[in-house]
């Protein structure tokens, strides 16, 4: 036991237990600690700590690292790109890497790329540290990390990230010797590029590669679904030994409506959904078909478990958490392995008459959540479109049995064009004939529940129209003056829920209108921005976001 060692377990007994005894030791940092002074009052645990002060100092001068096999690594090849070089641009980039947030990230990556610029050596760190935060940004930090980028990926494990050459080309030695991490990105970048060869390096790769790895890989498969990988789909799902693997395998299965995993789950499922008979055609079927509307289906969930359903992922036992009885349980998950398109097929109605059939029912509950993950499985627009319609109504959240709906979820599938609209016409502003501030006073928790409209995933280069970035300015205004106005508003989790909308948003509004924010933005009696700090942040995003502009786009990028 070292010395700083005994030390410390000598404090954590306490010196008022045992007064601190320091071995022997002839030498001068021996002498210097036999002969320190303690204190007034508590003189051995003055002593104590001086004395590990003085070990621990004396620790670090004297230290010796460890000696090495390893050779000195090559240098580092020189840049053939100009790294990015005003310290303005810089600060900007290092305050953006270490908010993590994605949007303007990417954003800023994105300018840099297309300026042919590369990060400075300073920025190399913070931005590898965040490319392993959020995988989602690491081809882009890959783009922009340059040679010295590459270089300290191969020192530090931990920053070894890149699937790609310097020229920018897929690099097979890290899927033959990278990490975990970079081959995901390979694998993921070479789905993208060439599915069918991706599909050939998985099935090379099952045998050696861990569950994690295959569970990874398998998820790879998700881009460029196709038939063609129904036989290693299939094949994963009868042997592989990771449950997880299994899983998506049955999932990415249940995405294909041709693969004969979508045709068992749709025939057992069929045996759930029964139709009517049909009618006959005569006069008096005609006529009661015109007053009661068609027959609809009805809903006969299993009995019983089928042991065969095990083979495809079907579980007999629900959680404990599960809210769905047992029968509703084995007809979700038999809904679950089937595409959307064949509720259609089947009962031959369209979405929005399957939700406004299901409420009737009562299986409302399990089918409108069937529906629900199967919308956020498929990202199936369509679907997404009649559910908001029928179920939210247009409003920001739907109840279904006890469980609470998110319209933002669904907004989120919608094209861009769709999305913007159907996002901003939530957004809580006054009509023409509504008084301002009852409006404003009444709505605050209508503030709230949109603020979650912030968690909208939007494309690279999304940007709002110029109608719908004037609408937005014009919400944005009209709720910072009546929260400052309003002292109940104040504290009610307005200002919170109105800054994060603010955040989320700066990032959409296209470039010429980023001055009408701020010049228009309202004031207080004082003349003082009102919703003060909401101000200065989105002052700052949107100073950050024109100087990325000016500097990438304009002669400096030259």
């Amino acid at each position: 036991m070292t010395t700083l060692q005994t030390l410390g377990a000598q404090a954590l007994l306490g010196t008022d237990k045992r007064p601190p005894a320091f071995p022997p030791d002839d030498s001068e940092i021996g002498r210097l600690l036999h002969a320190l002074p303690g204190g007034e009052g508590n003189a051995d645990a003055l002593r104590l700590l001086r004395a590990a002060g003085v070990q621990a100092v004396c620790g670090d001068a004297g230290y010796t690292p460890p000696r090495t096999e390893r050779l000195i690594p090559a240098p580092c090849p020189e840049e053939t790109r100009q790294a990015v070089d005003k310290a303005a641009m810089i600060g900007i980039l290092r305050r953006l890497f270490a908010e993590g947030a994605e949007r303007p990230c990417r954003e800023a990556l994105r300018l840099m790329q297309k300026a042919d610029r590369i990060l400075p050596p300073a920025l190399l760190p913070p931005a590898l540290a965040l490319g392993r935060r959020v995988p989602a940004l690491r081809e882009s930090i890959a783009a922009v990390a340059g040679e010295r980028g590459r270089w300290l990926g191969l020192q530090n494990p931990a920053w070894n990230l890149f699937a790609t050459d310097a020229g920018g080309e897929l690099d097979p030695e890290s899927w033959d010797h990278g990490s975990p991490i970079q081959r995901r990105t390979y694998m993921s970048a070479m789905r993208r590029k060439e599915a069918a060869n991706a599909r050939a390096l998985f099935e090379e790769a099952r045998e050696t590669a861990d569950a994690k790895e295959r569970a990874a890989f398998a998820e790879c498969l998700r881009e460029n679904l196709s038939l063609e990988d129904e036989a290693l789909l299939e094949s994963l799902l009868a042997t592989d030994r990771s449950k997880e693997v299994r899983q998506i395998a049955a999932t990415l299965l249940s995405l294909l409506p041709e693969s004969a995993y979508a045709r068992r789950m749709g025939e057992r499922l069929a045996a759930c959904i029964v139709l009517p008979e049909p009618r006959k055609g005569g006069l008096l079927d005609r006529v009661a078909a015109a007053l009661s509307g068609p027959d609809l289906p009805e809903v006969n969930p299993p009995q019983a478990f089928d042991p065969e359903w095990k083979k495809d992922m079907v579980e007999e036992k629900k959680p404990p958490y599960e809210k769905l009885g047992q029968r509703g349980w084995w007809l979700h998950q038999l809904a679950k392995g089937t595409p959307l398109s064949w509720w259609e097929a089947h009962t031959g109605l369209t979405p929005a008459a399957l939700f406004k059939w299901a409420q009737k029912g009562d299986w409302s509950y399990a089918l409108l959540r069937i529906w629900w993950e199967g919308i956020l499985r498929e990202r199936h627009a369509v679907w997404a479109r009649a559910y908001l319609d029928v179920v939210f109504q247009g409003g920001m959240d739907a109840m279904i049995g006890e469980t609470r709906l998110e319209a933002a979820e669904l907004i989120g599938i919608l094209p861009q064009a769709e999305r913007e609209a159907a996002m901003l016409e939530r957004f809580p502003y006054p009509g023409p004939t509504d008084s301002p501030d009852k409006f404003a006073h009444n709505n605050d928790k209508r503030l709230i529940m949109f603020s979650h409209m912030s968690s909208l995933r939007w494309d690279e280069d999304a940007v709002f129209s110029e109608e719908g970035s004037r609408h937005l300015i014009k919400c944005l205004h009209f709720w910072a003056r009546h929260l400052t106005d309003d002292e109940k508003m104040a504290y009610s989790g307005g200002p919170y829920a109105l800054a994060k909308i603010a955040e989320a948003t700066a990032g959409l509004l296209p470039f010429p209108v980023l001055d009408t924010v701020l010049e228009d933005w309202p004031r207080d009696e004082a003349g003082l921005p009102c919703c003060s700090q909401i101000h200065a942040n989105l002052s700052a995003s949107l100073a950050a976001r024109k100087t990325l502009y000016l500097y990438f786009a304009g002669e400096n990028a030259s």
